[in-house]
């Protein structure tokens, strides 16, 4: 029986300062500076969490943040067991980028 890959949409939360070098090299595992040589992402449903999460790890502020939404073939995503968060060892193109603030509830982004 084959088994058929697909685009999946998932999504990053960075820093701003990443965006230029993100559309011009793609997200790559080469600078991940944790543990595990991998992206992170999370699925739509866990966007505040996945920023939230991203801003305490590198103690960015919330204003100084972006998310960025990525077409990535479900062949190289991982699920982490965590709950919410999926991670991939390959690079993956970004499709488009927003503040991460238009993600967030009211409260949360204050």
């Amino acid at each position: 029986m084959k088994v058929y890959s697909f685009a999946r949409i998932l999504y990053h939360a960075t820093h701003v300062d990443n965006i230029a070098s993100i559309f011009e090299n793609g997200l790559s595992p080469d600078y991940a500076t944790g543990k595990r040589k991998a992206i992170w992402f999370v699925p739509k449903a866990f966007i505040q969490s996945g920023i939230l999460h991203a801003a305490s790890r590198h103690n960015w502020h919330v204003s100084e943040m972006t998310v960025v939404t990525i077409a990535v073939d479900s062949d190289h995503v991982r699920f982490s067991g965590n709950g919410m968060m999926f991670y991939s060892e390959h690079s993956a193109t970004a499709e488009s980028h927003a503040p991460a603030a238009h993600f967030l509830d009211e409260t949360e982004g204050e």
